[in-house]
Formats: C-alpha cells, structure tokens, sequence
C-alpha cells in the first residue's frame, strides 16, 4: 500500500511532461553553448535516452575500477523477463561487461540494461538513486529517472537540453568509450545484432549516438559529431517517425557546421 501511494505522490507532484512534442537543441561540444533549439526546456520522456546515464554510471565503475570489461554479471529472473528490446538472457546466466555495453549502446537492449543496474547498485531502486543524484551533479536540473532502460514511467522525465548536456558530458568524460555509442553492428554468441541508430556511417564525423523510441515520446536521437575538432551537440525529441527525427538531426548538424564554415 505505501509504495503505491508514494508512486501515487509522485506522479501528481511531478511535472507534466509532452507526449511527443517536438524539441531539439545544438550545443556546442566544446562549450556546451547553446547554437540553437526549439521547445529544448520543455519537459519530455526521454524513452531510451535514459540509457546514457546507465552508461555513465556503468563507464564511472570502470573508471575506478570497481569492474573491468571482462566482469562477468548475473542475470537475475526479473531482467530476463524485461519487455523488449531485448538481447534474451536466462535467468541464471552471466554476460560480461563489454557485451553489456555493446547490447545496451548499440540495441538499447532493456534486458542487459537491468542487468547492469542490479549489478552494479545491488537492486533497480539503488541504481535509480545513483541515476538522480549523478543528474544533479551533472547539472540535469529539469530530468527525473524512475528506471534505468527508459520504459514508459509517467514520473519520468527530461528536456532536450538535459540530454544534450548527459551526451556531451559522456564524450568530456568518458572519450576512451565513445566508440561503443558509434558501432554500426556488434555480435554475441553468433547473432549479429544492427544498431538501432540509422545514421552511423552515414553523418561524417558521426562520434556517438543514442536513439530513443516509445508511443508517449516519440522518436527521438541524441548525437555528438566531430569535424576538423570542432564537435557539436544535437539532441531531437518528439519526432513523428525515425525519418524524420534523422533528417532533423542531419539538417541541424550540417547547418551548424555550414555557419562555422567547416566543409562537410
């Protein structure tokens, strides 16, 4: 009963977030200095954008040490039953580190996402504690996370502004692994598995990327692209389909780079 009544508190409390309204903010790597946006503060699901801070947290532990790439991570009963996108772990099973990172960043896949919150913070409730306070820290001040993978939460929030900050402080902190948020496909135990970012390959200078999907955000995209060491940040949120959240994201790359006068 308490639980479900301070879920109850929260959801009434919490901001009202816009069920796929279109926002999208350019920032500048460097900087963080805003270029331009459109609706970049208004509140959001962020879907599976959510996944940036479990990969912060989850590059964090590397960083100290506290895992390696070789780390193997139990897979418990409730992140195999989690709905997909999945990679379809067992129960009882255990998968390394390096290929939680591969399946999250590159198949968002929900799954191997609880995997890495359970085993790093003992329990998804711990993990999500760890999530919020990192946004603080980090300067999130308009985003709220009530899961690690990004499924549907209407307490859950962010701004395109917000996840332009999260991808940029990924690349500021954590350059040695932004190649996992850039791979075209990655395999595990003889499956091939595409990324879910159509763009990779096909937007010179491409660094990192995370889409995002459910009904209630709509299609969205968080990049970072690097041309002649100049980067920039584009977030799109909202976008109607995956088309045109790609075209949005491509057109808002090339124009920031046309009005630096970099060639593409």
């Amino acid at each position: 009963m308490l639980p479900s009544l301070i879920l109850l508190l929260v959801c009434f409390f919490a901001p009202i977030a816009s069920a796929a309204k279109l926002a999208y903010v350019v920032l500048d790597g460097h900087t963080g200095k805003r270029f331009a946006g459109k609706n970049e503060e208004a509140i959001i699901y962020p879907a599976s954008l959510t996944k940036m801070m479990t990969l912060y947290l989850l590059f964090e532990s590397l960083e100290k040490r506290k895992v390696k790439m070789n780390t193997r991570f139990f897979v418990s009963n409730r992140a195999s039953q989690h709905p997909p996108s999945k990679l379809g772990l067992r129960a009882g099973q255990k998968i390394c580190v390096k290929d939680c990172i591969l399946a999250v960043a590159t198949k968002s896949c929900n799954d191997v996402t609880t995997v890495v919150a359970e085993n790093l913070a003992g329990s998804v409730p711990g993990f999500v504690r760890r999530m919020n306070q990192k946004a603080r820290a980090l300067g999130l001040c308009r985003t709220v996370f009530q899961n690690p993978t990004g499924w549907h939460h209407p307490a859950q929030y962010t701004t395109a502004k917000d996840m332009g900050k999260l991808i940029r402080a990924l690349w500021v902190r954590f350059p040695q692994y932004s190649h996992f948020l850039c791979r075209k496909e990655f395999h595990y135990q003889g499956r091939k598995l595409c990324a879910t970012n159509r763009l990779i390959g096909r937007v010179k200078g491409l660094c990192m990327g995370k889409t995002g999907f459910t009904c209630p955000a709509g299609f969205s995209l968080a990049t970072l692209t690097c041309r002649r060491k100049t980067p920039v940040v584009v977030v799109v949120m909202g976008a109607p389909s995956g088309k045109h959240r790609d075209t949005q994201v491509k057109t808002l790359i090339e124009r920031f780079y046309y009005c630096k006068k970099i060639p593409a």
